[in-house]
């Protein structure tokens, strides 16, 4: 079975046409193949959620991304989560889209002369938008639309939506909006150009020379600085703008800047040739899986006895509780951050291969202007 246990699929549509029961027929296919689910029903949850949003336009908008921000939470703890709500808001369908994992939108397309037909023995909530009409935006690409009327049952909707869940959900990471921000940053950010205190500790570490790759290098700060003292240094990031402002403006020889993750960059090597993988702040840059593949490629590139040096945003820094909340441990605050558990990372770098050398999870590592964060160092070394 290929379907991803973290996925969200928001059913929406105009009112009455069927999201309710569509959902429900879908849970139930879902739990009869024995994967968890939870259904979230928007009437259920404006019922539940404290009684502070209204009917109007920017009321709605608010409460639909706080539907999805709840389903994202749940989801990213191996469920498969329902949503039925109306939300049909472009700003919404692009949040949704750019920041929930395995996002699966599916519009059910019913007339309004049925639509009117059904609330007339339901809710009459069509009289009522007589006299305060939302305007609800049309999904245009929606990644499932279903005619929900005539022949067309709950069931047989439900049954589509599931033929679809199995073939298309076995991996979708969301972009959650870094491509477009760290390449806004690179070209206009301010971005400190001296080594950062954690190459610093790292270089006073190394004997020379040694073949290191420093992962999300960002602006080569360290990279350069790393090169100075005689290391042989590949500098690879996913920022593009990053990328080419460093190819064309720093002139240090021996380094090579490359646009790629670790996964993609281990590809084009020779496993078990490079002596050191660097990354700094850039773990938490990263999704769950996106780091999982990346300690599985630095333990294919790295030598016997090389070291995986990794300074990243702890769970337990402030910046964890503040900003748009995707799940337990992501949050949008100006851009996307995960916030990292040291013992869950330094246990997924053990069952990788590596040995913890030493693991420290303290401020007055990485201070920067009025930002002292609590931040975690760990050398883990190949074994």
């Amino acid at each position: 079975m290929n379907l991803n246990s973290k996925t969200v699929v928001w059913i929406t549509g105009n009112s009455s046409a069927g999201k309710t029961t569509v959902a429900r027929h879908l849970k139930s296919l879902i739990n009869e193949n024995g994967l968890n689910c939870v259904f979230l029903d928007g009437d259920d949850l404006r019922s539940i959620l404290p009684n502070q949003w209204g009917y109007d336009e920017q009321d709605r908008l608010v409460l639909a991304k706080t539907y999805l921000q709840l389903a994202s939470h749940i989801s990213s703890q191996g469920n498969i989560v329902i949503v039925s709500a109306v939300a049909m808001f472009n700003e919404i369908f692009v949040w949704f889209k750019d920041n929930v994992e395995n996002p699966v939108l599916v519009y059910l397309n019913v007339p309004l002369e049925e639509r009117i037909k059904r609330d007339r023995n339901s809710k009459g909530i069509y009289e009522e938008l007589k006299k305060n009409t939302i305007n609800y935006d049309t999904p245009s690409a929606p990644s499932l639309a279903i005619n929900n009327f005539g022949s067309i049952t709950p069931s047989m909707s439900a049954a589509q939506i599931w033929e679809y869940l199995m073939v298309n959900t076995s991996v979708n990471s969301s972009d959650k909006g870094r491509t477009t921000h760290w390449n806004d940053f690179y070209l206009n950010g301010e971005i400190p150009v001296y080594p950062s205190l954690f190459a610093e500790s790292v270089a006073a570490e190394l004997s020379i020379p040694t073949r290191m790759v420093d992962v999300g290098c960002g602006n080569g700060r360290d990279s350069v600085y790393f090169n100075a003292m005689g290391h042989k240094v590949t500098g690879i990031d996913i920022s593009k703008n990053a990328i080419s402002i460093n190819n064309k403006e720093i002139s240090f020889g021996g380094i090579d800047f490359e646009c790629a993750n670790l996964e993609e960059y281990t590809l084009m090597q020779e496993q078990g040739s490079f002596d050191v993988v660097y990354s700094r702040f850039s773990i938490h840059a990263m999704t769950e899986e996106e780091e999982t593949s990346t300690i599985e490629a630095a333990a294919k590139l790295l030598k016997l006895n090389g070291c995986f040096y990794i300074e990243t945003r702890s769970i337990k820094d402030t910046f964890a509780q503040k900003g748009e909340l995707i799940s337990h441990a992501e949050r949008i605050e100006g851009h996307y951050r995960r916030f990292g558990d040291s013992n869950i990372l330094s246990q997924k770098l053990s069952s990788k291969g590596f040995n913890i050398e030493s693991l420290i999870e303290e401020k007055g590592l990485a201070p920067y202007k009025n930002d002292d964060p609590i931040v975690i160092r760990i050398k883990a070394r190949k074994i």
